[in-house]
């Protein structure tokens, strides 16, 4: 067998080539490309296609997904978009807003500005005080051309003033930088009537910074005259006779606090009221006083010089009626302050109500030296004086007196009468019987009757009482006392006395409490050399009118010492060392605070010079209060204390009060 090495090849007889056929071949038309074309192109596009969907359809891992066990989600883009522009609409209103809200803070705080005026709340009439107008810029921006203008009080006297101002009430205040504050200062007086109100007004106005609008805020404030600085007193009879001259008594006092060193005096009289005259009553005893007084009209007078050390002054007025126009007149008083230009500013007016008579006897009533209506305390004495004077031509025959005493509060048991009036109710009569001037009363004869009565106690069944008595004179001629009726013409002037509220204070010094415990210290009775120490009890009690400015004042002897232990239930409890005094102060003690509560230690050591003595503790307590109902003052004093300690009983069993 041959081996296939050695086998020959023998070349196949080779075919025709493809060129060789494809140059053969006919060519194509233009048909057969065109259909070609399109073959080719959309085998192209199915594979594009298969290739996308084969990445579609497959997974993070490449692998193909089986779509027939697939679940498929909503498409939420719809949902994003209209979230991506509701979000893009409140980004673009918060923005409008806040570039909103800039300007118009901005806005609000240029017209802001802020404006305030700083007053005092009372002053004298006359005493000098300042005003602050303080202004402030809160915004962020300069205030330019600022401008002041103030309304001041009528009675507003300027003296100073720390921008000097452009025209009467207009100052020209410049710029105020942002965030700045700036004041202006005024000095100056009040001249007005007491308790009447002085407001002042502000206005500024004012341009911000880049603005053309003028903008403007407005203050005001109000301060009151609340005193002229002095006391000024009328005392008068509120009846005047026909064709007689009557008096009136003028009193200028205490003028510690004054400042008005001018003064005018001007009188009003009606027609038929002819001014006799006016006059200053000086004491030749004082040294001459650098006060003037002057006559400057027939109605007007000057004081001028006055200071706050001036002495007290008093006038007297006289004037006649010379006929009678009606039942009742009045004559205006006032006070008033002139100025260096000659305004006047009245700060002060008193009227004076007058009851007209046609009568030839004179009555008139005094009580506790006043002729005017006044307050007056439970348990006060009144001291009563008739005076009668026969100002006519003829002789008066068979004169009857008799003096109206109303009120439920007089008590008659304790009447002291020596002419022996005779009292028919709450009348007491005077006729020829009890004076026997009385029978006869020639031209210019005049006489007087005094007597006295008190008025009771307070007692609680007393409330609801009427607090007021009422008094006066009239006279008749020859008739019944039973017959006599009140006339306007035959009667005194008319006194009414209104009863202060019922402020009581009770005092107790012990040295045991109601529970018989000690509050005391040291030997009873007290022995020389040897401090004892006791417990003073204080009870204020009040139940009809509210009060003010109470005080109860107890001045220590010199050999009694003050412990520190205070205790008030209302008010203040102090000590004052340099006076050795302990005062309790309540402003106001109300209705509500009937009762008023407090208690402090005192201390003792006796001396051999106060051996077998009773010694003073408490030489008694003031007591004072003004009644605001009554617009009256009450005063009062307690019984003294002593070592015998009368209001501690069980101190007393083996406690005589006299030093061992």
């Amino acid at each position: 067998m041959k081996d296939k090495k050695d086998k020959k090849f023998k070349p196949k007889k080779e075919s025709k080539s493809g060129l060789a056929k494809f140059t053969q071949r006919p060519l194509p038309d233009e048909n057969e490309v065109s259909d070609f074309e399109k073959s080719v192109n959309k085998e192209i596009r199915e594979d594009e296609i298969d290739d996308n969907l084969s990445e579609i359809y497959q997974d993070k891992k490449g692998n193909l997904v089986d779509v027939t066990s697939k679940s498929f989600k909503r498409n939420k883009s719809w949902i994003l978009l209209i979230l991506k522009n509701l979000l893009f609409l409140l980004v673009l209103a918060a923005g409008a807003y806040l570039a909103y809200y800039y300007y118009t803070n901005q806005y609000l705080s240029v017209t802001e500005a802020k404006l305030e005026i700083e007053a005092p709340e009372k002053i004298m009439a006359g005493e000098k005080f300042d005003y602050a107008i303080v202004y402030h810029n809160p915004s962020s921006v300069n205030l330019e051309n600022i401008g002041l203008e103030l309304k001041l009080p009528e009675g507003f006297v300027l003296l100073e003033s720390s921008i000097e101002p452009e025209l009467a009430n207009y100052w020209d205040l410049k710029d105020l930088l942002p965030k700045q504050t700036k004041e202006l200062k005024l000095s100056g007086k009040i001249y007005n009537r007491v308790n009447s109100a002085n407001p002042i007004n502000a206005q500024i106005s004012y341009m911000p910074a880049n603005f053309s609008s003028q903008f403007s805020s407005e203050a005001s404030a109000n301060t009151i005259v609340d005193d002229i600085g002095f006391d000024f007193s009328v005392n008068y009879f509120d009846t005047a006779l026909v064709g007689q001259e009557a008096e009136v008594d003028l009193s200028f006092s205490d003028f510690s606090d004054n400042h008005l060193s001018d003064l005018i005096i001007e009188f009003n009289f009606p027609e038929n009221i002819i001014l006799e005259n006016f006059t200053l009553n000086e004491d030749e005893d004082e040294d001459e006083s650098e006060i003037s007084f002057e006559k400057l009209s027939e109605d007007t007078w000057s004081l001028t010089n006055l200071t706050k050390n001036s002495d007290d002054l008093q006038f007297n007025l006289s004037f006649v009626v010379e006929e009678k126009v009606d039942d009742e007149e009045r004559i205006l008083i006032s006070l008033s302050h002139q100025d260096e230009k000659g305004n006047q500013r009245k700060i002060e007016e008193e009227s004076l109500q007058l009851e007209i008579m046609q009568s030839e006897l004179d009555l008139s009533l005094e009580i506790n030296e006043n002729r005017n209506d006044q307050s007056i305390n439970f348990g006060d004495k009144l001291d009563y004086v008739l005076s009668y004077h026969n100002r006519g031509q003829a002789t008066l025959n068979e004169v009857v007196l008799m003096v109206v005493i109303e009120g439920e509060m007089v008590d008659w048991s304790l009447l002291d009468d020596l002419s022996q009036g005779r009292v028919l109710d709450s009348v007491i009569v005077y006729s020829a019987n009890e004076i026997e001037d009385l029978e006869e009363l020639s031209p210019d004869d005049k006489g007087e009757i005094e007597f006295s009565l008190e008025v009771k106690d307070y007692e609680e069944q007393d409330f609801g009482s009427d607090l007021k008595i009422n008094s006066w004179a009239q006279f008749s001629f020859g008739l019944d006392t039973e017959d006599i009726e009140r006339s306007e013409d035959n009667r005194s002037n008319t006194i009414e006395k209104v009863i202060n509220s019922d402020l009581s204070l009770k005092e107790e010094i012990r040295y045991f409490d109601d529970n018989n415990i000690p509050v005391g210290s040291g030997p009873l009775p007290p022995e020389v050399d040897e401090e004892t120490s006791v417990r003073v009890y204080w009870t204020l009690t009040n139940s009809l009118h509210e009060l003010k400015d109470v005080e109860v004042k107890l001045e220590l002897p010199p050999h009694v010492d003050f412990n520190q232990s205070l205790e008030s239930d209302i008010g203040q409890l102090n000590y004052n060392e340099t006076n050795n005094q302990v005062i309790w102060e309540i402003d106001n003690l109300a209705l509500s605070s009937s009762r008023a509560d407090a208690e402090f230690n005192l201390s003792f050591t006796p001396s051999q010079e106060d051996r077998d003595k009773i010694l003073i503790i408490s030489p008694g307590v003031n007591v004072s209060a003004h009644d605001v109902v009554t617009d009256g003052e009450i005063n009062f004093k307690t019984s003294p204390k002593t070592s015998r300690l009368e209001d501690d009983e069980i101190a007393a069993w083996t406690n005589n009060g006299r030093v061992q």
